[in-house]
């Protein structure tokens, strides 16, 4: 189920109100001081330099938007880091207002969480249809230790864009749009400015996912669909390619390439500081910086029962994504400096960014299931003979469309067009102990003689 402006803005208030009360922020320490992590503050002030100076330049120098004022005469001096360029453009009117880096800062790591969560929302709802489900995912995805741990990495944080992409992506498989394809290129984009760790994860992820969807899609042999899958990565490429050159001239001037990086072992995955599992379980030297159990268990049902929802390739797509990134996040680092592009990272974990939102999405499919064994589980398209409260709402959904109808005639349903006012095929799913108890007349009022129901 899409969601409405409405209940997006709603849905981002309800997130930001979530982020103050988790953080609680002052005026003050907004614009006054930097996140820092176990005292450190060092690459929260590198990538507030890059932001700002991104900011000034593109108004004073758009076309040397990467010789920054560092390291003269050095060109290019910008791609020592994260460019920032995504940030600084969020960020854009808060620092035309104020002028004040630490604010807009400040600001931007706290509009990742309700952003990013708000965004995870709309990619749940729409595969499950549920807004529990999809709040659940949202908390999953945007408040979980490893983001309540990497105040400094903004460029890491802000990973609005990686539910929406996905969400485009899934429509255009689904109907094979042009419009849904340039939004999911134009979110991966957009994605792509915040910063190269995750640019490089999630290209990787994304174009498997697309390899996926050429062989397994429903819609595998249409044109449209192979045009789209092998266009949309080179299209991404190519709007981004201004931002990746600077990279490539600077590394091939210095020839250079990184030697060292940190490996990630298993004990990253238990919960982290803050959770209650952790708190729980007693851990209070730091193990870890998954979420906690209860959110792994969740997730874990949902593998197991996503499986029997009505798109199973938004399943498949999803494990097969959170496949893709656990391994990238086990692969010894070692082994990721043997290859071009990714011998510029240094930690793998931080691929764990993008496993979020497939864990989102799993946990998602539990919550929708769990609902579902109380009442009608409208995400899964049909009801069971013991649920009472959705026989009482399919009969008076009956008995009001019955009503309306009036002494209308049935139509003849040898031609081939239906009127606007007919009944739809069954895929509004209807019980049938609720239209046993029914009588004729009402169920042939409702829906003409012809028309698809499962009663």
């Amino acid at each position: 189920m899409r969601s409405s402006w409405r209940v997006v803005a709603a849905v981002l208030g309800g997130f930001s109100l979530l982020t103050l009360a988790v953080f609680r922020p002052s005026p003050s320490e907004l614009a006054h001081t930097a996140p820092a992590f176990r005292g450190n503050a060092a690459d929260a002030l590198l990538l507030m330099w890059a932001t700002s100076h991104v900011s000034r330049a593109l108004f004073s120098a758009p076309l040397h938007l990467f010789d920054a004022g560092i390291f003269y005469p050095l060109r290019h001096t910008l791609a020592f880091g994260d460019h920032m360029i995504g940030e600084a453009l969020i960020g854009l009117p808060l620092w035309l207002a104020t002028g004040n880096p630490l604010l807009e800062y400040n600001a931007l790591v706290l509009a990742s969480y309700a952003l990013g969560a708000t965004a995870a929302f709309v990619y749940a709802r729409e595969q499950t249809g549920g807004v529990a489900p999809a709040v659940a995912a949202g908390i999953a995805f945007a408040f979980t230790p490893f983001r309540f741990h990497s105040p400094l990495w903004l460029q890491v944080l802000f990973t609005a864009f990686v539910p929406l992409a996905l969400c485009f992506w899934l429509r255009f498989v689904r109907t094979l749009r042009w419009q849904d394809w340039v939004l999911w290129v134009a979110c991966w984009v957009l994605h792509s400015l915040m910063g190269l760790y995750l640019a490089l994860y999630f290209a990787l992820t994304m174009t498997a996912l697309a390899a996926l969807a050429l062989v397994a899609a429903p819609t595998r042999r249409a044109g449209r669909l192979r045009a789209g899958m092998l266009l949309g990565p080179l299209a991404m490429v190519a709007a981004i390619a201004p931002t990746l050159w600077p990279y490539l001239a600077l590394r091939g001037a210095q020839g250079t390439v990184r030697t060292g990086g940190l490996d990630t072992e298993l004990a990253f995955f238990l919960p982290g500081p803050g959770t209650l599992s952790a708190w729980l379980a007693g851990w209070h030297e730091r193990l870890g910086f998954g979420p906690g159990f209860a959110v792994w268990m969740l997730a874990l049902i949902g593998v197991v029962v996503g499986r029997r929802a009505r798109d199973r390739f938004a399943w498949a797509a999803n494990l097969a994504g959170l496949g893709v990134t656990l391994a990238l996040i086990l692969t010894p680092i070692r082994l990721q400096l043997a290859i071009p592009g990714l011998d510029m990272v240094r930690n793998t974990n931080r691929a764990f960014h993008v496993s979020l939102v497939f864990l989102a999405f799993f946990v998602a499919q539990a919550v929708a299931w769990l609902q579902g064994l109380g009442g009608c589980p409208g995400n899964h398209g049909g009801c069971g003979e013991r649920s009472g409260g959705c026989e009482r709402r399919a009969r008076s959904s009956l008995l009001r469309r019955a009503r309306a109808a009036g002494p209308r005639s049935a139509p003849s349903w040898s031609s081939p067009w239906r009127p606007r006012w007919a009944c739809r095929p069954a895929s509004a799913s209807v019980c049938p102990s609720a239209t046993r108890s029914l009588p004729p007349t009402a169920l042939s009022r409702a829906c003409p003689i012809g028309s698809s129901t499962t009663a």
